[in-house]
């Protein structure tokens, strides 16, 4: 009869005893979990800006940002990215004098992002992309590009500004905005792809 006592004694505490691993486990998996949540998550932002002309794409820019998030009740890890250059512009003054004064053209972003839970982030993004429209000899507006003849005196500058929050899953991509030019009819588009740095 003790016999089969401590049989039985000893199954039920081998039953119980992975049970209990388990549970002295979890919690140190959480502890780990929560810690990489505390301490950021690397992550790749893919940003691209796209314009067309009708149908026909006549430019494709596209821009990799790479940072650590933080956690949603913190500010959010951040990166810039300024690309572009500076356009000499000729000005004149009352007197008929000349001057000469740089105009910063291209593209710049603000980004940022904040771990929200699992694979859900949140996604601050402010777009600036500005350029110069100059007149051709046929009197055609026209985008000026390094290597043009000088824009002159008066050029106009085209300037397109988007600020925008989104939440985005790890390895998904959205259309985060579609902007027509009120001149050139042309349409620009935003795409935004967000992925985790293994």
């Amino acid at each position: 009869m003790r016999l089969s006592r401590s049989i039985l004694s000893c199954t039920a505490f081998l039953m119980f005893l992975p049970w209990a691993v388990r549970a002295q486990e979890k919690p140190a998996a959480e502890t780990q979990s929560s810690q990489a949540l505390e301490s950021g998550i690397p992550i790749k932002l893919q940003v691209l800006l796209t314009e067309y002309d009708g149908t026909k794409k006549i430019a494709s820019l596209p821009y990799t940002m790479s940072f650590t998030t933080t956690p949603e009740s913190k500010s959010g890890g951040s990166t810039q990215v300024r690309d572009g250059v500076r356009v000499p512009i000729l000005t004149g003054s009352k007197t008929g004098e000349s001057s000469m004064q740089y105009i910063d053209v291209g593209t710049n972003i603000d980004a940022r992002a904040a771990h929200i839970a699992s694979e859900l982030y949140s996604v601050e993004l402010r777009i600036e992309r500005s350029s110069l429209v100059v007149r051709t000899e046929n009197n055609q507006a026209k985008e000026w590009a390094p290597g043009d003849p000088s824009p002159g005196t008066q050029p106009l500058v085209r300037d397109f500004r988007n600020s925008f929050t989104m939440r985005l899953r790890e390895g998904h991509g959205t259309e985060a905005t579609v902007s027509t030019d009120p001149i050139s009819g042309h349409v620009l588009k935003v795409e935004v792809l967000l992925s985790a740095v293994k």
